[in-house]
């Protein structure tokens, strides 16, 4: 239930642990991953075992982890939800999932 990456460093193929870098959440079983990489590093978005979406984010530094439903106050996410989506506009970041509430 942590989230991993796989990155190729033009040489070797290496495998990272994202969570516990980044001291994060652990993953609901089966749930979804999202992701996109812009000019202020790379954003990683999954729904944790608390059914909150988190974010594991690289600055060009470090790993960190993320609550953006406490942080923003949201819903949290349907118990076992597998669909996430993000994408970066020229207006923010923006993480879509499905909730508890309507």
């Amino acid at each position: 239930q942590h989230v991993h990456q796989l990155y190729y460093d033009n040489s070797r193929w290496s495998d990272q642990d994202l969570t516990s870098v980044a001291n994060g959440a652990s993953a609901q079983p089966a749930s979804g991953i999202s992701s996109f990489a812009i000019s202020d590093g790379q954003h990683v978005y999954y729904v944790a075992s608390d059914q909150h979406v988190h974010q594991l984010y690289y600055n060009n530094s470090k790993w960190s982890d993320q609550d953006l439903t406490s942080i923003a106050n949201g819903a949290s996410a349907q118990p076992g939800i597998r669909g996430i989506s993000s994408l970066a506009s020229g207006d923010g970041q923006h993480v879509y999932f499905k909730s508890l509430s309507h």
